[in-house]
């Protein structure tokens, strides 16, 4: 998640939440400016995040799919919503018994228990 903060700020982009699971990563992201900028975040990040967690000699797949899902989200409802879903996902895997438990999760940042790796723009 250090490499996903380092891009977040690099491109200026603001994280609502994130969860990030064994198998893909949830981000609730939000840019300022207009223009391709999360995808451009996202395209880079999922580039050198695989090359770095590769092992030497690795011939397989790539960690990360081609696309991702650019979901808007319309309004605050809709935002909390969103993050509910994030949060419980460790739940809904039995990797916990709340959200709260999780490490790789802005949940613990929202139940104030202490800030995680990506600095957040609370709702």
């Amino acid at each position: 998640m250090e490499l996903f903060e380092w891009y977040r700020a690099k491109f200026s982009v603001d994280c609502l939440g994130y969860v990030l699971m064994p198998d893909h990563l949830h981000a609730l992201l939000f840019q300022e400016e207009e223009g391709e900028i999360i995808p451009s975040m996202i395209r880079d990040f999922k580039k050198l995040s695989s090359r770095r967690v590769r092992p030497p000699g690795y011939n397989g797949n790539t960690l990360w799919r081609d696309n991702y899902d650019d979901v808007p989200v319309p309004g605050m409802n809709a935002v909390v919503t969103k993050l509910e879903y994030m949060h419980h996902n460790p739940i809904r895997r039995n990797f916990v018994q709340s959200s709260e438990e999780y490490l790789w999760s802005s949940a613990r940042d929202y139940a104030e228990m202490e800030s995680g790796i990506v600095q957040l723009r609370k709702i």
